[in-house]
């Protein structure tokens, strides 16, 4: 079961507590202060927009799930750690710049707003949950949490160089997001 997602650009009516890669964050009270000033935003992902579509019921149905990579060291992108954080609560404060200063500068200040859809496991776009796509290694891959696919964005440069996709790996424990960490898969 997996859940896919279509980016596109911004309208006039989208709300910023609206699911949306990239651009400006709402988030809770306090989570900002679990984050590193190195941190980039990747997602936010409005829970009751997927419920109906988590039919295996893997994530939380309510609150919002939040995607950001981590810059601060060298490690390379490939392994880096994610920071996936889960909030039950409402957002309250919105972050305009929040990936200002960030030192992957290919287009994450404009909000792209998510229409999701359903998918089977082996679907080649950006998606939640499923299978990942192009695994060529002998090991079993890890459990997908968020498949990016660079040149499935129009108009959005980031990492679109990337013939290949993007992982966020982690260990589906009791809806725990720990230890989540990025793959770059180059086709």
């Amino acid at each position: 079961m997996a859940i896919g997602i279509k980016l596109r650009k911004k309208v006039e009516h989208d709300h910023l507590g609206v699911s949306k890669f990239f651009g400006i964050p709402t988030l809770p009270s306090g989570m900002e202060e679990k984050l590193s000033p190195e941190a980039v935003f990747i997602a936010q992902i409005k829970m009751e927009d997927i419920a109906s579509l988590d039919k295996d019921n893997v994530l939380p149905h309510t609150g919002y799930l939040y995607f950001f990579m981590e810059t601060e060291d060298d490690t390379p992108y490939s392994n880096k750690k994610a920071v996936v954080l889960y909030s039950n609560e409402e957002p309250e404060i919105a972050i305009n710049d929040f990936n200002e200063n960030s030192p992957i500068p290919e287009g994450l200040n404009e909000d792209y707003p998510i229409d999701f859809f359903e998918v089977d496991d082996s679907y080649s776009g950006i998606k939640l949950l499923g299978v990942p796509s192009d695994w060529n290694y002998m090991d079993e891959p890890k459990e997908l949490l968020l498949q990016y696919d660079p040149l499935d964005t129009e108009g959005l440069e980031f990492f679109d160089y990337l013939d290949g996709y993007i992982y966020f790996f982690y260990k589906n424990k009791k809806r725990k997001f720990k230890d989540v960490i990025i793959h770059f898969e180059y086709s």
